[in-house]
Parts: C-alpha cells; structure tokens; sequence
C-alpha cells in the first residue's frame, strides 16, 4: 500500500516536482504521479493516489 511519506515526483506543464505523497495528495491539479513505494516506482493518476491515500 501507498504511504504518506514515499516519495513522489509529478510534472505541472514543464516543470517536474519532487516531494511526498502526503504534500502532493493536498495539491488541487489532477495530474500522473510517479511514487518510489519500497524500492519500485509506480505511476498513478492523483485523483487514484488520493484514493489510495485515504482508504488506509
């Protein structure tokens, strides 16, 4: 399962971003994100990873 504190990265127009889950969930754009969850990398929608973030 997807935790508040991996690390995420996200791209807003051509600019990439890099933080955690927990900062990028709060975020209003809905946009792929790209998460490091326990050494493997997995890419979701936002609207999918705040659903995933929520039903923890």
């Amino acid at each position: 399962m997807i935790e508040p504190h991996d690390k995420v990265s996200w791209l807003e127009g051509k600019r990439r971003y890099y933080g955690f889950v927990r900062c990028l969930v709060s975020r209003a754009a809905y946009q792929t994100a790209m998460i490091e969850h326990q050494k493997k990398y997995i890419e979701l929608p936002l609207e999918q990873l705040r659903l995933e973030i929520t039903h923890d």
